[in-house]
């Protein structure tokens, strides 16, 4: 295995595409810990001080595993993705053995699941960094459905599109002239110019939605104070096979409602207006301002802790879903170069690819059925020049999360002029469909619904 690695790591040296890079040599890139015997690393090279060196950089030395001058990039181990190993930065993983055991499964991947680190030392939610890619020997379909289940279940997240098998899958190629294209070329310089969301705010419509989320907890039914005697049993006397026991004291829990001025133990009240700008980021007026008006602030001696992160997460989602409706995106820098596209390929499943002649790849993956009958009905239109996905890499953040951005159509206008379509799937979400109709303003384009 090193030795084919070395070869291929040279090959990719070698390679001008990625002469701008500066690899370092194979035997720098690559290091490997297998297992420790009385307190030294197991000789796995025939050299035990770089066997050492080598457990000490990856089991203890991790901010220099870390950082950027470290040529390090590919850890050979046979047990450090277990329990007790944390990287961050893992973002492949290669097993050469098969697991057969779920736990050691799960726990391989944990090692690759966390949220990367940036040389600034933040972690990063961007959806092209915090991706964890395995290349595994055997399938996970069966395991990856019973993770997502259980995870959907637990947590309400669906899962059902970012864990996919590679291996159902293939990549759309390229058409040889797909540079010659101007109908895409004109859509590319569009779309390819790095987007930011810059939030507004109505005030006036914040504020009665706001009042009224308040207003709600402010009336919400009072907390109870419960209070429970402790009770504890004497063990004794064998029954039939079975411990008897009697209880030496007994006590009922005391259900009562909480006074309004608190319990008299009870901690200190938080500064309320310093607790809400911090999560919401609105300002001390406006928060105080609605917690007087809500008459929030009277309750917030009985349960202070439970009403200010309800109310904070009521806020947060008010400001989010009306920054969503009245924000714009605004472009800044240059269109990323078309050569992009040779390095992030367009895949799908075998299955779900349809054929076109009005694209710059020679198939397209559709996502269903009914989406294939409309990527055949859009291409056999007679304005059609150009049909293009929104790439994922390529993703928009806006305040509800990255948007599903759809499908990109050029069509010949009067006069040959291009008219740019951003078609994306009906929603009963009215602020994500303000975000899109936002998007596709600052990308010059009409904003469709798909049938």
């Amino acid at each position: 295995v090193r030795r084919e690695f070395c070869e291929a790591w040279e090959r990719a040296r070698a390679d001008e595409r990625f002469a701008a890079l500066e690899l370092p040599p194979a035997d720098r890139v690559h290091a490997g810990y297998f297992a420790r015997r009385r307190g030294a690393a197991v000789d796995s090279t025939g050299k035990s001080r770089e066997d050492d060196e080598a457990y000490a950089l990856i089991m203890a030395d991790k901010s220099r595993l870390l950082s950027p001058g470290e040529p390090v990039r590919f850890v050979f181990s046979h047990s450090a993705l277990r329990e007790g190993w944390d990287n961050p930065n893992v973002f492949q993983i290669c097993t050469l053995r098969r697991t057969r055991s779920e736990l050691k499964k799960r726990q391989e991947l944990g090692r690759g699941m966390r949220l990367p680190v940036l040389a600034s030392g933040l972690r990063t939610r961007d959806p092209d960094l915090a991706r964890l890619t395995v290349i595994a020997n055997e399938s996970y379909e069966a395991f990856a459905r019973d993770l997502q289940r259980e995870v959907a279940r637990d947590a309400g997240v669906d899962f059902s599109r970012c864990i996919v098998e590679r291996r159902a899958r293939r990549v759309m190629p390229l058409r040889p002239d797909w540079r010659d294209n101007p109908w895409f070329a004109e859509l590319w310089r569009r779309v390819a110019r790095p987007l930011r969301f810059v939030p507004a705010l109505e005030f006036a419509a914040l504020r009665e939605r706001a009042l009224d989320a308040l207003g709600a907890l402010a009336h919400s039914p009072a907390p109870r104070a419960v209070s429970i005697a402790r009770g504890r049993l004497e063990g004794g006397v064998v029954v039939g096979g079975e411990v008897e026991t009697r209880p030496l004291a007994t006590g009922q829990p005391e259900i009562g409602p909480v006074p309004e001025h608190g319990a008299p133990d009870c901690a200190p009240v938080p500064d309320p207006l310093a607790w809400l700008q911090a999560e919401t980021g609105l300002s001390r007026a406006t928060l105080a301002e609605l917690i007087t008006t809500s008459r929030l602030a009277g309750r917030l001696v009985s349960a202070p802790n439970a009403l200010l992160e309800a109310a904070a997460r009521s806020l947060r989602a008010l400001v989010a879903d009306e920054s969503a409706r009245c924000g714009r995106y605004e472009p800044h820098g240059e269109p990323l170069d078309l050569e992009v596209l040779l390095h992030r390929p367009l895949s799908g499943g075998a299955h779900e690819s349809v054929a076109v002649a009005r694209s710059i790849y020679q198939t397209l993956p559709a996502r269903d059925a009914a989406e294939g009958a409309w990527l055949r009905a859009v291409d056999a239109e007679v304005a059609t020049r150009a049909i293009f996905r929104w790439p994922s890499w390529l993703q928009i953040s806006s305040p509800l999360g990255a948007l599903a951005s759809g499908w990109l159509v050029v069509r010949e206008g009067e006069g040959g002029r291009p008219e740019l379509a951003l078609v994306v799937e009906p929603t009963g979400d009215a602020s994500r469909l303000s975000l899109l109709a936002a998007l596709s303003r600052a990308v010059g384009a009409t904003l469709e619904l798909r049938a």
